[in-house]
This record gives structure tokens, sequence and C-alpha cells, in this order.
């Protein structure tokens, strides 16, 4: 069994999440890439509402052969009404906000296998990271299991 790279499975999860740009207006979903840091951000929240996808890491479970790398993934559910923060959060007709868009991505990758040979994702939790000013940014975090054998 081969193993799964890390760019294999962020391709997956964007794929996975590629229809909410038709289902909710989401208008990016692509890697993190520095989006959030002071000297991107305004041209940034130009294209949201957005999700973006960071890989934080894994840990490796040794089976002896058999080994699984439990990888970390994070996606920043970014999201902007103008002045109004609680818009940003909540939405309105026809356009989720933060909330929506957190309960959206839940539904994409939730105990969903996002490509052949992973373990279904696992959700660890959800986090406010920047509130004020009409942007609600909040992040799901997930496990992702990748098995593999070695020395075969």
């Amino acid at each position: 069994m081969p193993k799964t790279t890390i760019l294999e499975v962020e391709d997956a999860i964007l794929a996975a999440l590629e229809p909410l740009k038709a289902e909710a207006g989401v208008r990016q979903i692509a890697p993190y890439s520095g989006d959030l840091e002071p000297d991107k951000f305004a041209e940034t929240v130009q294209s949201w509402p957005s999700l973006l996808i960071f890989y934080g890491g894994a840990t490796i479970e040794d089976h002896g052969q058999r080994k699984i790398e439990v990888q970390r993934w994070v996606v920043f559910v970014c999201s902007q009404y103008g002045d109004d923060l609680a818009l940003a959060r909540r939405g309105v007709a026809g356009r989720p906000g933060a909330y929506g868009l957190l309960e959206a991505v839940r539904e994409k990758l939730e105990d969903i296998t996002v490509a052949a040979g992973l373990m279904p994702a696992k959700l660890l939790g959800q986090s406010s990271e920047v509130q004020g000013k009409g942007m609600a940014i909040y992040s799901a975090q997930f496990e992702i299991s990748v098995p593999y054998l070695t020395g075969v």
C-alpha cells in the first residue's frame, strides 16, 4: 500500500469542499498561503467568504510494517459583512455567515473519506480565531489518518 502524500490529502480536502462555491457562495477555497498575515490581509478580505486549508503536522503510529500517519488539518472559515460582525457570523438570506460555513465544512468533511486509502476525517474541534470590524474567522480542526506499509 503506497503512502498517500500530504499534497494528495490536501487536494482531496480541496475537492471535497469545492461544491461549497456553488452551494454556499464561497468565493475562494485554497491552501493557506499567509492570507491572514497583516501585509496580505487587505487583499485577502476582497475574496471572502473563503475557506483556507492548512496542514498542521502529523504523528506516526507504529504497528510494525504497518504505519498510520495521523495528519492534522485546519480549515479557516473567513466571512466579512461591512462593519457588522453579527452579520459576518450569522449571515443573511442567500449568503451564509461564518456559522453556516462552519456547518457546511463539517457536512463535507466530518466522518467522510476524502480519498481512497484514507480513514474518514475526524472533527477535533472548532475555534474562534479573529472577530471584529465586520470580520469573523473561525477554524475547524480535523484529523485524517493515512495508513501505509514500510519495508515491503
